[in-house]
């Protein structure tokens, strides 16, 4: 995701001044933005990634309100000066067999509706599934689709989505919101004993991603409201050990 020159200046600009809340800052015209905050200073150039731009002043506001924000106010500077942000979708299954997931994402329905909701990327992480999505080149669509079954790592797309649809698993999921991004965790209805549903199940009523079956990820994108996630904060293990102590049957302390 980065931002086109000549959007840069604006963005950040017009950007101080929507999530600022009232904080004193100087902006100045030159082609690095010097920032003054009451609690930090920061250098962003005008082609910085968005994810350098959060590292730097993401003090300003919780980093996952701060990106929501910045990425909204820069597809509508963009959009006036000719550029195009980007907003990618990774979904992951993991080394897990999940084409009811895989399918659905690559499904019209669902691309049309991220595309609706601004999204201009997808990657699917296809897993040891069978179902081959189709790739879509920005040519052909507003959407680009691309896939892959595995990678050494997925922590750059972590890092570089704007939105994660992944499969229940515990790392995935932890791993997620602890980069503090957008989350929607769609559950294998496959799997017998499927603990995973109850850990996303929970952490759903609490507010800090959403949950859906593979048959209502549409629905789940058209009508998921970002603002409304809390932030999850690690340092505590006391969430986690009261999850398993549920799941288990133990005695809540």
């Amino acid at each position: 995701m980065e931002l086109r020159e000549g959007s840069g200046l604006a963005a950040v600009r017009g950007l101080a001044d929507q999530l600022d809340g009232g904080r004193k800052h100087s902006l100045s015209t030159d082609p690095t933005v010097q920032c003054k905050y009451s609690r930090s200073d920061c250098s962003i150039k005008p082609n910085e990634s968005i994810d350098a731009v959060l590292e730097q002043i993401g003090h300003l506001k919780s980093s996952k309100l701060f990106e929501r924000g910045c990425v909204n106010f820069l597809q509508m500077d963009g959009a006036g000066n000719g550029g195009r942000i980007r907003k990618m979708v990774f979904v992951t299954v993991g080394t897990t067999c999940f084409d009811a997931l895989v399918k659905a994402a690559d499904s019209r329905q669902v691309k049309e509706a991220l595309s609706k909701r601004g999204y201009t990327d997808l990657m699917i992480q296809m897993g040891r599934g069978s179902y081959v999505p189709s790739k879509v080149s920005e040519e052909d669509e507003p959407l680009t689709v691309d896939y892959f079954a595995f990678s050494p790592s997925i922590a750059d797309y972590l890092k570089s989505a704007s939105l994660i649809i992944s499969h229940a698993g515990s790392g995935s999921i932890f791993e997620t919101l602890q980069l503090g991004k957008s989350l929607i965790v769609v559950v294998n209805e496959d799997l017998m004993d499927n603990h995973q549903s109850e850990l996303a199940e929970e952490l759903a009523e609490r507010k800090h991603l959403f949950y859906a079956r593979p048959q209502m990820l549409q629905q789940t994108i058209e009508t998921m409201d970002l603002e409304t996630l809390v932030p999850y904060v690690p340092g505590s293990p006391k969430p986690v050990v009261d999850l398993i102590n549920k799941f288990l049957g133990f005695p809540a302390d």
